[in-house]
């Protein structure tokens, strides 16, 4: 088990004792078999994925125990949570996975990979590389737009829009519309990879500060919603 998600899974589950009123948070090692990776907060819950055993483990912070949810392949994605499930994509079918919090199930599949909610809808990104937004409940695509999505893909809805990650562009659709709205380059961008014998994978975003704050293989980039023009910053990333 990596030491990093160790980590980061003890801060977690710090925190939300924390915050559900523990007179002094404890720091606790939770030990899972496989691969810890990507962690996400939600649902009252701490929600780590296994990336080669294929499990979601969800930790109670109350109680530091955990359940390990099958799903039967590899995970590449943190956690998305919306529409009263929890979405995560599946490295090899090119699939993501609804679960059910209250039975801890999978039950069902939708179309595409890296997963975002936002805008009451499900964003996925296709095979055919085409940005898919889908209904939730029914699994209906309620719009397929084309955008740049190299090594990227919905990963964020802030500020009306939905922003689609790539190696050399951010691109913002309307969630009013679903159109694009605006195609914004990261200058001295680089591709995301093989790099200097280690692999650099960013392309994800956040917003705070009324910003957009991209990280990319070529360093982390602030765009600002009101000119939609990204400055790289002198943060860079390294494998």
């Amino acid at each position: 088990m990596r030491k990093s998600a160790l980590a980061l899974v003890a801060i977690a589950v710090a925190v939300l004792a924390a915050a559900a009123g523990a007179a002094t948070p404890t720091h606790t090692t939770i030990t899972t078999q496989g691969s810890p990776g990507d962690m996400a907060v939600g649902l009252g819950s701490v929600w780590v994925t296994d990336h080669r055993l294929g499990v979601v483990y969800r930790i109670d912070p109350r109680t530091n125990k955990f359940k390990a949810i099958e799903v039967g392949e590899s995970l590449c994605s943190l956690p998305v949570f919306g529409g009263g499930a929890v979405w995560i994509w599946g490295c090899d079918s090119d699939v993501t996975y609804k679960i059910d919090p209250s039975t801890n199930r999978v039950v069902g599949k939708r179309e595409g990979v890296n997963p975002a909610f936002a805008g009451g809808s499900l964003w996925t990104v296709s095979s055919s590389n085409t940005v898919l937004r889908i209904d939730p409940k029914s699994g209906v695509t309620l719009a397929s737009i084309s955008a740049d999505v190299a090594n990227g893909g919905p990963t964020l809805g802030a500020d009306g829009s939905m922003w689609i990650s790539a190696d050399d562009t951010v691109t913002r659709i309307g969630l009013e519309t679903n159109k694009v709205k605006a195609v914004i380059p990261l200058p001295g961008w680089k591709r995301s990879g093989d790099l200097n014998g280690g692999f650099l994978y960013a392309n994800s975003i956040a917003f705070a500060g009324g910003k957009s704050w991209n990280a990319n293989a070529g360093g982390l980039y602030v765009i600002d919603p009101a000119t939609n023009i990204a400055k790289r910053t002198k943060l860079v990333f390294h494998p």
